[in-house]
């Protein structure tokens, strides 16, 4: 597996208006080549296509439809689904944005820890529908743009706060970052090699550790073992696979990297309740 960079993306921002619209970005399924992070907020939403975000320790499928919420320098990853293109809006904004003054939104950093960086429809529709108005008033700059886009932004987070308000950070969150920050490099590695063999001690000497701190580190950030973060990885990719294209459940086996389409089935009904087929239904029904 290779060692990816972290990169920071500092996208221009108007110093008097920092907001940025990017429209139609699209993201393929090529090798991942760095995690990236912003000194920005980022909003974004899934024209079409699906995959998965890896978010520090989270791996958080999307597909059409769904909202995502960076905060600022999160390092982030995406990956579409195998053979697929995924197409995104993208808004990146400082948090002075929401209010020269007090930043409502950005105050409650969407429950610490405990933040999920993707909201689906079925969450809350409501956030799909700002962002959409957000993005449309981004593009046109019709008269008092400014004040509209300021008003959407703060609805936006603040209906994140609420989802999020009582989540609380782990007993020693300041722990977890840290190991986070320690295992960084094998959960980058395992993002662009996730269809490739596992092997803990390549992973631990990328990350300067020996296997047994390194295990234990990844467990501390994670609550997981690396195999069990990279299995999830693979279903995560998947079900994304299987919600966006009409490739065979076998193909999509082999596409993620299982060579047992039983175990792959097997790991599957554990990890989302339903078969492969069960799950490409559910997508289709809505």
């Amino acid at each position: 597996m290779q060692l990816l960079p972290l990169r920071t993306w500092d996208p221009p921002l108007d110093s008097g208006f920092p907001i940025r619209l990017d429209l139609d970005i699209a993201h393929g399924d090529a090798p991942i080549q760095f995690l990236h992070r912003h000194p920005y907020l980022e909003l974004g939403i899934c024209v079409a296509g699906a995959g998965v975000f890896a978010v520090g320790d989270q791996l958080l499928p999307f597909s059409a439809g769904d909202v995502s919420i960076m905060r600022v320098m999160d390092p982030h990853l995406l990956a579409s689904a195998p053979g697929t293109v995924s197409l995104w809006h993208w808004v990146y904004l400082a948090p002075t944005v929401l209010s020269s003054t007090d930043p409502v939104g950005w105050r409650g950093e969407f429950g610490a820890a405990a933040f999920s960086a993707v909201v689906s429809p079925s969450e809350d529709s409501d956030i799909r529908g700002l962002m959409n108005l957000l993005v449309g008033e981004l593009r046109d700059r019709a008269g008092e743009y400014r004040a509209s886009v300021r008003l959407l932004a703060n609805l936006i987070f603040i209906r994140l706060n609420r989802m999020h308000r009582g989540s609380k950070g782990g007993a020693d969150e300041t722990g977890t970052r840290s190991a986070l920050e320690r295992i960084e490099p094998g959960l980058i590695s395992i993002a662009a090699g996730y269809a490739e063999r596992l092997s803990v001690a390549d992973l631990a000497a990328r990350c300067n550790m020996s296997e047994g701190a390194f295990r234990r580190a990844f467990r501390v950030a994670t609550g997981q073992s690396p195999r069990e973060y990279w299995v999830r990885m693979r279903l995560a990719l998947a079900a994304a696979m299987l919600t966006d294209t009409s490739a065979p459940v076998s193909e999509v086996c082999h596409a993620v990297g299982f060579t047992s389409q039983p175990s792959f089935h097997r790991l599957f009904v554990a990890e989302f309740g339903l078969s492969p087929g069960g799950w490409r239904r559910r997508s289709r029904e809505g």
